[in-house]
This record gives structure tokens, C-alpha cells and sequence, in this order.
């Protein structure tokens, strides 16, 4: 996979939060090491690597780590097809909450005669999306399309 190599070895001050993103970043990039891609691909990519090489002070690391990690998420969806774990659960989560749960919400207000039920639609939307995410999430794994990375 990428030609370019992950240079973890920022000599300033470590924290947590920046050993974290480091971790997360190298585990994305290894997951992809695993995949067959495209030459063009591979050098969008690289070239988000490189980025992150050329950070210097531990602000601009972290913001870059940060920002890459998204870009070559997107990068990988995009042209190659694969998805984070749970990238379904989490978008439905939100579109069950808004195109279930309000409507639901609504109708047992208005059944029950009282607008304080609308909440509970949105639970029950939640549930729904969640359900339908996580059901096309093991779809995704099942064809070999998921990343072994976290969104």
C-alpha cells in the first residue's frame, strides 16, 4: 500500500490525546496496508502521510493528524469502497432520531392528548436507526469492504 512511511517519531512533548491520534492514525494506515489500491489512490494518500511528516510543533500534529485521518477516510469511501466500523450505525442513529422519531413522537402526542410523549418518539427512532445501521454495517464487513479503524 503506501509508499510513504508514517513517521510517528515527533520528538516534542507527548501527551495522551497526541499518542492516541498517532495510534489511530498508524492503525488506519496498516488497516489500508492490508488492501489492494489503485496507484492513483495510494499517491492521495501518501500525500496526506507526507502532510503529517512535515508537521513540525505539536499544535500543527495534532490538528494535521486530525484532519488527514478524515481526508483519507474519505478517500477510502469515496474511491476504494471501504468504511470505518459502525459508519452506518452512527448515520442512521442520526437519520432514524430526525425521519422516525419526530413523526413518531408527534403521533403518540397527539394519540395520547399530550405533547410531552414527542420525546419518547425519539427514542424509538434512535432504536430504528441504530437497527438499520448496524444491520448494513455487517453487510459491509461480510463483503470485505470495512476498516479495521474507528470513526
Amino acid at each position: 500500500m503506501p509508499q510513504t512511511k508514517f513517521n510517528s517519531s515527533y520528538q516534542g512533548t507527548r501527551t495522551k490525546r497526541l499518542e492516541k491520534q498517532i495510534k489511530r492514525f498508524q492503525i488506519l494506515i496498516d488497516s489500508l496496508a492490508q488492501k489492494s489500491i489503485p496507484e492513483t489512490v495510494e499517491n492521495s494518500i501518501n500525500e496526506e502521510i507526507e502532510k503529517v511528516n512535515q508537521s513540525e510543533t505539536k499544535a500543527l500534529l495534532t490538528a494535521q493528524l486530525a484532519k488527514s485521518y478524515k481526508e483519507i477516510l474519505k478517500i477510502a469511501e469515496k474511491d476504494l469502497g471501504l468504511l470505518a466500523k459502525n459508519h452506518y450505525t452512527f448515520k442512521w442513529m442520526a437519520i432514524g432520531m430526525a425521519v422516525f422519531g419526530i413523526p413518531f413522537g408527534a403521533i403518540f402526542g397527539m394519540a395520547l392528548d399530550n405533547m410531552a410523549f414527542m420525546g419518547s418518539g425519539i427514542g424509538v427512532g434512535l432504536a430504528i436507526g441504530v437497527a438499520i445501521g448496524a444491520q448494513k454495517d455487517k453487510e459491509i464487513k461480510s463483503a470485505g469492504r470495512q476498516l479495521n479503524v474507528d470513526m
